[in-house]
């Protein structure tokens, strides 16, 4: 073999390494276990999971509750029926998660919650896990969000409605130091839920006006009193708030 065919053949196979190279950064698997609850996801040779909590159907009182804040109106109380069982995420989607479906870049501080998204980023995003499943990902109504916020309590907090206990339970203006802090380190609610109070707010189906959706949760920046399970705000939905990220839901 002469030094041309010896190049050549280095040039060949620099190139079907860098191929394969790309092959294993991409997305090896998506599986969703309807059965335990679990998204599994393999990418760049390591795996992230993502739980979710059975939600039974159920009735409840929705709203009622004035929040500090507020742009959107309360509305209520009334008595709201959740026909359905469905699954709603456990955490708020991370960065890593968000990095492990859509294989965009992962940026530093991988277990915070993702934000910056708007409500049409995420749409995106709930259409390609749908398509790599098959499953029916999606945002929870404004409805299905507090009902599973409440846990059944009828308070404006899950925790006999004491704004007293806010600091266990989420990350707000009085704890987080206007910052997010990664997912499932305070305590969930009765259901099982992790930062249904404060750290992001949470795109939700819902729209409010022609070109706005809703958010629910409150922020890092919320006062406790804003975090209640009946605080609502909104936003464009074309943009992306530096608070703001979003929980899946599913059927």
């Amino acid at each position: 073999m002469n030094w041309i065919h010896l190049v050549l053949a280095i040039l060949l196979f620099s190139s079907c390494d860098t191929r394969r190279n790309q092959q294993e950064s991409a997305v090896k698997g998506i599986h969703w276990d309807a059965a335990e609850g679990l998204l599994s996801v393999y990418r760049d040779r390591q795996a992230t999971t993502l739980r979710f909590v059975r939600i039974e159907p159920g009735s409840f009182r929705m709203g009622g509750e004035a929040c500090p804040g507020n742009i959107l109106q309360q509305e209520g109380p009334r008595k709201v029926r959740i026909r359905n069982a469905f699954w709603l995420a456990a955490t708020e989607t991370t960065r890593r998660q968000w990095h492990a479906i859509s294989g965009e870049p992962l940026t530093d501080r991988p277990d915070e919650p993702i934000t910056r998204v708007s409500w049409a980023d995420v749409q995106k995003f709930i259409q390609q896990l749908n398509q790599e499943t098959g499953a029916g990902f999606r945002l929870p109504t404004e409805a299905e969000w507090e009902y599973a916020c409440r846990a059944g309590s009828a308070t404006p907090w899950p925790w006999d409605g004491d704004r007293r206990q806010v600091s266990q339970h989420g990350w707000y203006a009085g704890n987080a130091g206007a910052r997010l802090h990664p997912v499932a380190r305070k305590k969930p609610n009765p259901w099982g839920l992790y930062d249904m109070h404060g750290n992001a707010a949470e795109w939700t189906q819902d729209a409010s006006g022609s070109a706005n959706r809703v958010l629910r949760g409150g922020t890092v920046l919320s006062s406790a009193a804003g975090t209640a399970c009946t605080c609502r705000y909104h936003y464009p939905a074309a943009d992306g708030y530096q608070y703001a990220g979003f929980r899946l839901a599913v059927d």
